[in-house]
């Protein structure tokens, strides 16, 4: 069950700058943006206010990532020739492609609804604008991959009320609260009951793990014993001859070999007796 509140792309002046950072931070993590890996790869950090002040190596690499997560084949064609960007020439083609698409999307796709910015605006990306454009495009993502992964009755939309229907408004914001409210703990409940099943299968295997372990260990004795005994009878049963008995009686086991062959009878019956060494 997905839930998702779609911004318009309106700048809301009543919203603290830190909240729409966050926003925007935590977009990109449930898009699958990994910040310990990236810093790891490009050198730079990325956190909640990484855009506060002009960011340019974070902007090509959050770009790249949003258009990636987007549409991966028209990624890979439109930045072909300028990622990874490695001198000045590579960063302005690369700013022109995001600006491009972009504006693309923002012509044709009524669900976008980004607010107006120009190519200046990727010159020096940072502050409070470009903020603004890139929660916006995060959400639209966003949006659009769950879209693509989910079924219409696994989402919930914020309700659009046209003129006429200005008096249902009240009720219709009441109702998407509720019924996300609803989504929400449904997602939580899926989400703890997921995770026991997976803790409940890992204590599991393990225990499989440890008597699989304990049964090859004993078997590996057993075997060990086997051999040890028959070569100790192969040894002690050899033919003997004494001397005034008849042809009859010429050739016996000694009482060694005997117990020797007790012993083995009773390890194969051992074996035997495990349930689990027992053929169906």
């Amino acid at each position: 069950m997905f839930f998702v509140y779609y911004f318009e792309g309106t700048m809301d002046v009543t919203s603290s700058s830190s909240s729409r950072n966050q926003v925007f931070f935590t977009n990109l993590l449930l898009l699958g943006f990994d910040p310990v890996g990236m810093e790891k790869k490009h050198k730079i950090c990325f956190k909640r206010d990484m855009f506060q002040l002009p960011n340019i190596r974070a902007f090509q690499v959050v770009s790249h990532f949003l258009f990636t997560k987007l549409d991966p084949q028209t990624s890979k064609d439109v930045f072909r020739t300028c990622w990874p960007t490695l001198d000045k020439k590579d960063e302005q083609e690369f700013r022109k492609a995001c600006y491009n698409w972009l504006t693309k999307i923002n012509r044709e796709d009524s669900e976008a609804n980004f607010i107006r910015f120009g190519p200046s605006l990727f010159l020096s990306p940072g502050g409070d604008r470009f903020c603004w454009l890139y929660l916006s495009f995060s959400c639209y993502v966003l949006w659009k991959v769950t879209k693509a992964n989910s079924t219409d009755k696994d989402l919930k939309c914020y309700p659009h009320i046209s003129e006429k229907d200005k008096a249902l408004l009240g009720i219709s914001v009441k109702f998407f609260k509720v019924s996300t409210q609803v989504a929400m703990q449904q997602f939580v409940k899926n989400q703890e009951t997921a995770i026991f099943l997976h803790r409940s299968w890992n204590t599991y295997a393990q225990q499989l793990v440890t008597k699989n372990r304990e049964l090859k260990r004993r078997i590996q004795e057993l075997e060990e014993e086997i051999r040890k005994s028959r070569k100790l009878f192969q040894r002690q049963a050899i033919p003997v001859s004494f001397t005034g008995l008849t042809t009859s009686h010429r050739y016996d086991v000694p009482n060694i070999s005997v117990r020797m062959t007790d012993k083995i009878l009773n390890t194969v019956s051992h074996v035997t007796q495990v349930p689990e060494l027992q053929v169906s």
